[in-house]
């Protein structure tokens, strides 16, 4: 290796039986060979010591995550079979009812569709009527009400609740959609469904006629496989 006045550093390389030959390296090219390729081993090494800091970091909060994750997916398949054997109960139910001589009848308003096997479960409440309240709002009438349950260690229950409304003009039903314009009958499946372990708001809606100062409110409960199961009549005495 020699150095020449033009700053240039020379170099012959020697190999058996070869013509020796011979390099010139000038600053720039020594320069980056001096610095710029520990600089860049440098780099590289911080950019990897980065990339194992992450994936450790990563690593750890899947870890520690991965408890939240299975519970959530435990606590999910455990709802899922709960729902799973209330549809299998709710199936031998309706396979029961259609084996059984058809009932007589036992619904209150003639606008209900009878449905073979149901029964009237009303005189042994499973549900209360609590905290109803009666109100005029925007030219219409809402009755609210909570549906209590009353079995014992909070078992959950579930059905279809209707309001039947009568004032001055007839007969109005809630869920409005339960019985449409071009229908005359109403099926149980189409009331409000619910399904709860402690108390369940119902927040009923009807057109307001101020001719009618007393208002007739009919609640009506059915199970999920259409027993008749809580029927209550409320009268209110309206004041505009």
């Amino acid at each position: 290796m020699s150095k020449n006045k033009s700053g240039k550093i020379g170099l012959v390389l020697y190999e058996d039986g070869d013509t020796p030959k011979y390099f010139e390296l000038g600053q720039k090219t020594l320069h980056a060979i001096i610095i710029g390729l520990p600089l860049a081993t440098l780099i590289c090494l911080g950019v990897t010591i980065g990339v194992i800091l992450n994936l450790n970091e990563i690593r750890n909060l899947v870890v520690k995550r991965e408890p939240v994750i299975i519970n959530n997916l435990k606590r999910e398949k455990s709802e899922l079979l709960v729902q799973v054997d209330e549809l299998r109960k709710t199936q031998q139910e309706l396979q029961m009812k259609l084996s059984l001589p058809a009932s007589e009848d036992i619904l209150p308003l003639r606008v209900f569709k009878q449905v073979h096997g149901m029964k009237d479960q009303s005189q042994t409440p499973i549900f209360s009527i609590e905290d109803i309240e009666t109100l005029i709002q925007d030219k219409q009438v809402r009755f609210r009400f909570n549906i209590v349950n009353l079995s014992k260690e909070t078992q959950k229950l579930a059905g279809h609740a209707f309001v039947i409304m009568k004032d001055n003009r007839g007969y109005f039903v809630f869920p409005k959609e339960a019985m449409p314009d071009d229908q005359f009958e109403v099926d149980f499946i189409k009331g409000e469904s619910f399904a709860t372990t402690r108390f369940r708001p119902v927040d009923a809606v009807f057109p307001l006629d101020p001719s009618s100062d007393t208002l007739l409110f009919k609640i009506l409960i059915f199970s999920r496989t259409g027993d008749l199961i809580h029927k209550q009549i409320v009268v209110k005495k309206m004041r505009y």
